[in-house]
């Protein structure tokens, strides 16, 4: 098995095939079918056993560390399972989340979500772009049964908002990636990727593994009790609801200083100045009416 190093740093994709045997194949397909709920799920509690074979000498952990240069470890483990009866297109995208065991409140880790019951979060570029996604095909994925599409280089961009993602697609020419049962894609995690409805639609089962350097994640990384970042990143664990509220005062605060410094005092601090001022001038004309009235002389402005 060839691995191009040089050609997935620069494509961020790279097809190697045959990576599995006849024999890990069936590995694969046994272990990930004991777990098997559904099209989709997310394997935040997997198996030992399908943990020895990731991590085994050779395995998926092994290519991934050779791929980046570095000690890799896996962070993320989903299984797929597509067919006749369950077919679905996924649009144009990145992965950028990353399952953790609990929130923190660290810099560049944003957009807190919850996924089958786990902490995810968005990373900082220069994070994820060290990441490596493996997919391991455990059928076929033929030219109409909907292969993987891939914008090769994109992986280089950072994150890209929706709108670059749209004007990447139409810059850059897609890459279609058909494979055999056995073959493994490899992939950069930031690269943006599509795939279409299967226009002859048969079973596709194929799993995905991402890993991430083994200096900033513990050993034992899949898993809601594994995957969590060491102390060398300094985080303090805070709770999810209290970090959005928090984040969302700062960002009325930041929008108030820059409507004051663009528009002068913000409108809360104006209406109650306003409204003495208003206050003042109703007072006056009364007493000029008054006065008026009476035929004696109009109060004066002066102090």
């Amino acid at each position: 098995m060839l691995l191009d190093r040089d050609s997935f740093q620069r494509e961020g994709a790279l097809l190697l095939e045959g990576a599995l045997s006849v024999m890990g194949v069936e590995t694969y397909r046994k272990l990930l079918g004991a777990t098997d709920q559904g099209a989709g799920q997310r394997l935040t509690q997997p198996q030992p056993a399908l943990l020895d074979a990731i991590m085994a000498s050779g395995g998926l952990c092994s290519i991934a560390s050779k791929l980046e240069g570095e000690p890799l470890r896996p962070v993320r483990l989903l299984l797929f399972d597509k067919s006749e009866s369950v077919n679905w297109a996924v649009d144009w995208h990145q992965d950028r989340v990353l399952p953790l065991a609990r929130e923190y409140s660290q810099p560049g880790f944003d957009r807190w979500t919850s996924k089958s019951g786990v902490p995810h979060v968005e990373p900082p570029s220069s994070l994820s772009e060290r990441m490596v996604t493996l997919r391991v095909h455990l059928d076929d994925s033929g030219p109409t049964n909907a292969p993987l599409k891939t914008l090769p280089g994109s992986h280089k961009m950072g994150r890209l908002p929706v709108e670059a993602v749209a004007r990447e697609v139409r810059r850059i020419r897609p890459v279609v990636h058909t494979a055999h049962t056995g073959d493994v894609l490899a992939l950069k995690t930031l690269i943006v990727h599509a795939s279409e409805r299967a226009k002859e639609p048969q079973r596709r089962r194929y799993c995905i593994s991402t890993s991430r350097r083994l200096t900033c994640f513990q050993k034992d990384l899949i898993g809601p009790s594994a995957c969590r970042i060491t102390s060398f990143m300094t985080p303090k664990p805070i709770n999810l609801r209290q970090f959005r509220k928090r984040k969302q005062r700062e960002d009325k605060a930041r929008q108030a200083e820059a409507n004051r410094v663009e528009h002068g005092t913000p409108k809360a601090l104006r209406e109650p100045v306003q409204l003495e001022r208003q206050r003042l001038l109703r007072e006056l004309e009364a007493k000029k009416l008054a006065a008026e009235d009476e035929g004696g002389e109009t109060p004066s402005t002066e102090n």
